[in-house]
């Protein structure tokens, strides 16, 4: 029994060792294979659009961080406007009222409602 245990874990090591050694190979041959298959010479136009190619992203980079600028230019005068319309609170004949949780949630859901199954 110890001999036919000892045989198939000898079995299974050389399986696993074989597997291995083969993949390690395939991984040696392809990248030999892409060192001498990729020798380009780079010609002065490839240098030149490289070039273009670079100032093109620094102009993009710039207008992006010019849109974000506007963006959070945005973010904020929304952000003002909310508070003010919140601190003022909710007028009805220029009165100044106030609602409890159960109606802003009903109404919330009313609203929902006519949203979903548009309005009749």
């Amino acid at each position: 029994m110890r001999e036919l245990m000892q045989t198939g874990w000898l079995i299974t090591g050389i399986g696993m060792g074989l597997v291995f050694a083969v993949i390690i190979i395939l991984w040696g041959l392809m990248a030999l294979l892409m060192k001498l298959t990729s020798r380009e010479k780079k010609t002065k136009l490839e240098s030149e659009a490289e070039s273009d190619l670079l100032t093109e992203m620094v102009f993009l980079q710039e207008d992006q961080n010019d849109l974000k600028k506007k963006a959070a230019a945005a973010a904020v005068a929304i952000g003002l406007g909310l508070i003010q319309d919140a601190q003022s609170g909710p007028q009805i004949n220029e009165q100044n009222t106030e609602i409890n949780a159960w109606q802003a949630v009903t109404r919330a859901r009313q609203l929902q409602n006519q949203i979903i199954r548009g309005r009749r």
